[in-house]
């Protein structure tokens, strides 16, 4: 059984609570990172929490040292937060699209992509935090913020990317990054079948 076949819609009022405190705590770890307040970010995971994102992955204290120093900034906009729950543990995915305004050569760029947040969460001593969280591209798309920009996406140097999010793995690659390819997406629903078979195995159901 894996952890989005849980039943829905029958939570006790203990329940109720627990999912809200995890919906916010989810909710402000992406403001945080929005709006650069790293402190607050690191508060949400526990020591032991793990991140991976498109360029970069470690623990929390590196984490958030590498991704407080990118020269890229980066605003979320999240739709929907959906949590499911087994005893201390829960799992939340948010339904959100990140955006950036970045140089590339003469333009200026607007990049966009559509993602699930994929949050691990424990309660431990009565709170809930974040224990690791990785995303699930679904699609993006980048182009200039002027009308007449000069900037068009290479279909070459596109096609040999993951279609899920090639247009992130090129900005990646502009800024020296190397980019991991190996990521949950759409376009490998074999990866993301394994990453929900791990999460409901550590979920216990």
């Amino acid at each position: 059984m894996m952890f989005y076949q849980c039943q829905m819609g029958v939570n006790t009022m203990e329940d109720v609570a627990d999912k809200m405190n995890i919906r916010e705590l989810v909710e402000y770890e992406r403001y945080c990172m929005d709006c650069g307040l790293w402190d607050a970010f690191r508060s949400c995971y526990f020591d032991d929490g793990y991140v991976t994102d498109c360029w970069t992955k470690g623990d929390i204290n590196s984490y958030t040292a590498t991704v407080s120093a990118s020269v890229i900034p980066v605003k979320h906009k999240v739709f929907n937060t959906l949590v499911w729950k087994n005893g201390s543990k829960a799992v939340a995915e948010c339904l959100a699209m990140y955006e950036c305004r970045y140089a590339y050569d003469s333009d200026i760029i607007d990049l966009s992509a559509h993602v699930r947040f994929h949050y691990r969460l424990e309660k431990r001593a009565g709170r809930w935090k974040i224990l690791s969280l990785i995303p699930i591209y679904e699609k993006d798309t980048m182009g200039s913020m002027y009308a007449d920009g000069t900037f068009s996406p290479n279909r070459a140097e596109l096609a040999a990317q993951r279609s899920a999010y090639a247009n992130v793995m090129l900005l990646q690659k502009k800024y020296g990054r190397i980019p991991d390819d190996g990521l949950p997406g759409e376009d490998k629903p074999e990866i993301v079948d394994a990453l929900y078979s791990k999460t409901s195995q550590w979920f216990s159901i």
